[in-house]
């Protein structure tokens, strides 16, 4: 698995209609020893989708913004619109 560079992140975000239904139990974090990799896949009743994400992240970064960013994926619903709806 590629990590990120070092005093990086790395990350990937994918919004899916439903819930999640991956295998995975999330949210989840494992240590891949030079960085941990977080899965999210907060589900918006709202809109009705799940906001699929993997961070990558070094072991030293600050838990502040490992703390900011799974509010704002978790508060995802508030920052899009899904059209045709």
């Amino acid at each position: 698995m590629t990590g990120p560079q070092k005093g990086g992140i790395c990350g990937c975000l994918q919004l899916h209609a439903g819930k999640y239904t991956g295998q995975a139990a999330v949210p989840n974090s494992t240590d891949k020893r030079y960085f941990t990799r977080l899965h999210l896949a907060p589900y918006s009743k709202k809109v009705d989708h799940h906001l699929d994400v993997f961070l990558l992240y070094p072991q030293d970064a600050p838990a502040e913004f490992v703390r900011d960013f799974q509010r704002l994926v978790d508060e995802f619903d508030r920052y899009i619109e899904i059209r045709g709806r």
